[in-house]
């Protein structure tokens, strides 16, 4: 006999948690210096951690002046994920770190994977996952509820609040 499970009921990071969480240091953000990047662009995204787990320099473009994050099929789980996310004036900054980052480092990833192994397994996204993990658990956040999904939810939030409509239109 199945036991009836309630389904976890997740919910936007608060604009004090996101705080707490970009400002208080654990041992992972002290060992992982580009785990707060990764953090601020699915806070001014809204992307999957395996999207930006998968941004290349390539994934960076502009159009009509406008810089923005190309995420193509290659990077999203569904046709319905590929989208030009622009860029918020926040988000400029830490981009072009990543890309400077990047350029000297010469790899094909804003975030590089921990090994060649999460490249070929495709879950380049997963120690990305994990860090944030180890860092929220350090924090004291509960482990189902308070998840790095939740930077999707947080981002719409902070979009509605501001009067920007989040809808995707046809």
């Amino acid at each position: 006999i199945k036991a009836n499970k309630k389904p976890i009921k997740r919910r936007p990071w608060s604009f004090e948690d996101t705080e707490k969480i970009m400002t208080l240091e654990t041992p992972t953000s002290k060992r992982n210096p580009l785990l707060l990047s990764f953090i601020k662009v699915a806070l001014f995204t809204g992307m999957r951690v395996n999207e930006i787990a998968s941004l290349q320099p390539s994934n960076i473009k502009v159009e009509d002046n406008v810089r923005f994050i190309d995420i193509d099929r290659e990077i999203t789980k569904t046709d319905a994920g590929v989208r030009k996310v622009p860029l918020s004036s926040k988000l400029i900054p830490v981009i072009d770190d990543l890309l400077e980052v990047e350029a000297k480092r010469k790899d094909k990833y804003l975030f590089p994977p921990s090994s060649d192994r999460a490249i070929e397994r495709q879950s380049l996204g997963d120690s990305w996952g994990k860090k944030f993990g180890r860092h929220k658990t350090a924090l004291k956040y509960q482990k189902q509820i308070d998840c790095f999904h939740n930077f999707r939810h947080s981002a719409n939030v902070y979009l509605s609040k501001k009067g920007l409509d989040i809808q995707k239109r046809e």
